[in-house]
């Protein structure tokens, strides 16, 4: 599934929050991909982690085996205010 408007106010997210093809509660996780393939510093970035409890201990435990190739990993549990996942959280 993809979306636009994220710019524009999250318009893509929000109408699939209010119009699910999928039941939300059925739901266990919205990844969005944004900005792939652009690292910073030679390092992944995966930003959002704090929005889930179990996205860190995931990410953590990918970083620190040998399946990633080496390709170093940054994160951060900030939350972007303009980002597609706010509106599932929202959703709840």
């Amino acid at each position: 599934m993809s979306f636009s408007g994220e710019e524009e106010g999250l318009v893509g997210s929000k109408f699939y929050v209010n119009d699910p093809i999928w039941p939300l509660e059925k739901t266990v996780a919205m990844i969005n991909l944004d900005m792939v393939g652009r690292l910073n510093n030679d390092k992944l970035s995966v930003g959002g982690i704090g929005t889930a409890s179990e996205w860190k201990a995931l990410v953590e435990k990918v970083n620190s085996s040998n399946d990633n190739d080496g390709l170093p990993i940054t994160t951060s549990e900030r939350e972007m205010q303009k980002s597609i996942y706010k509106a599932y959280k929202q959703a709840g």
